[in-house]
């Protein structure tokens, strides 16, 4: 592995680890501590994840445009003032400003990281990079808000300012080790817009971005319908538990599992029982209500999840130009805009409405279906011939 991957890594450990320490404290300072409406804190959190998802697009274009390390580094600044400015929010407008300013930094460096993966990262070592990437993300995932539970107690300020330094970190580690990444293709006068009119008008790549709704659908439910199920029947404590084993599980076995799985199968049928696994996990939730079941389920879904995750990244890398990588890894951050936004706005609202009709397995059923159907659809799209999309791949 190169340097430069290796400071991607870093990175990318260092981005979790920031995020986590202080987005789910948000709810536990603002709410449970200060007693703001819990309806204003999700309003924030969606408009976050609505503005850093649907502008990613345009990170990805000016990374095309001039250069990938720039509007990386940029991206980390703007994404720890973000985060430091939520220290001095007294008000529901400011910590939406400041959720928003972080949201930019997000959207400028998420897009341009995802393209010099592509571009430092030959097809073949792909599934084995997304993997170890994988790792260090739900390392981040389980660690960041450990940290900032231990440091709540001394004020919401020293979980944005901890949070922050971390992006301050990765930005120092970018500067000094990133390679000056640029594309080197000879492209068009007017390229920027050119290369979004062609992601867009790319057929292939843009129906399998619909097909991956579906996928962000089930994806967020780990942090909107497990979290209900899991409050309803066993408390915070069984929470932790279901958050814990998701982590956990796919932090220990995403490598090795995906290590010999990529060698044996396309990254589209990992993909495609990655999401079946994940589906049938939600569907065996309406069978639970005891704390040892829904943890298999848990399992299972997690176990669903560290196999689509990295293969579902390995695609798109696939079906992506690497002289345009910037503006079609922007372009595919808006199935994440769209099925994350439905996932979390329709979780809750199924889970309540099941709730009413004493029909508890609505959810359920329904997570089940649409994940069914993601599924067949993956295993039945026609990429174009690449070697991520049609055969194993050593890793």
């Amino acid at each position: 592995m190169t340097r430069a991957q290796r400071i991607l890594l870093l990175d990318n450990l260092l981005m979790w680890l920031g995020f986590f320490m202080i987005i789910p404290l948000i709810t536990v300072h603002f709410v449970n501590g200060l007693g703001w409406a819990a309806g204003a804190i999700g309003l924030v959190l969606a408009v976050r994840q609505l503005v850093q998802q649907g502008f990613t697009v345009v990170g990805g274009m000016l990374g095309d445009r001039y250069g990938l390390k720039l509007l990386i580094c940029l991206g980390l600044l703007v994404r720890a003032l973000g985060f430091a400015s939520m220290a001095f929010a007294d008000s529901v407008p400011l910590l939406m400003a400041s959720a928003v300013f972080a949201a930019f930094g997000g959207a400028l460096f998420d897009a341009p990281k995802s393209a010099a993966i592509v571009l430092l990262t030959p097809p073949e070592q792909r599934p084995r990079f997304y993997a170890i990437q994988g790792v260090s993300s739900n390392i981040g995932m389980a660690v960041g808000p450990l940290i900032g539970t231990l440091l709540i107690p001394y004020g919401f300020a020293a979980v944005s300012f901890m949070g922050a330094s971390c992006y301050l970190i990765s930005l120092v580690f970018s500067l000094v080790f990133l390679p000056s990444l640029r594309v080197t293709e000879k492209k068009p006068k007017g390229s920027t817009m050119q290369g979004l009119k062609l992601a867009l008008r790319d057929a292939p790549f843009m129906r399998f971005q619909v097909i991956q709704i579906g996928f962000f659908f089930l994806w967020v439910q780990v942090n909107v319908a497990l979290m209900l199920h899991a409050t309803q029947h066993g408390g915070t404590s069984l929470t932790a538990w279901v958050y814990g084993v998701y982590a956990g599980f796919t932090s220990v076995l995403q490598y090795p599992i995906m290590k010999y799985a990529s060698k044996r199968w396309s990254s589209q049928v990992l993909l495609a029982a990655g999401v079946g696994s994940m589906a049938l996990g939600l569907g065996l939730m309406s069978f639970t209500t005891e704390p040892v079941s829904i943890l298999l389920c848990t399992a299972v879904f997690a176990f669903g999840n560290l196999l689509a995750a990295p293969s579902q990244q390995t695609l798109i890398a696939g079906l992506t130009p690497p002289e345009r990588a910037g503006t079609y890894l922007g372009v595919a951050a808006l199935p994440l805009a769209i099925g994350g936004f439905l996932g979390n706005a329709l979780g809750g609202v199924l889970f309540d409405v099941g709730k009413n009709l004493h029909f508890a397995a609505l959810p359920w059923t329904i997570f089940f279906v649409v994940g069914s159907i993601t599924a067949l659809l993956i295993g039945q799209f026609k990429a174009r011939s690449t070697q991520d999309a049609q055969a194993p791949t050593a890793v």
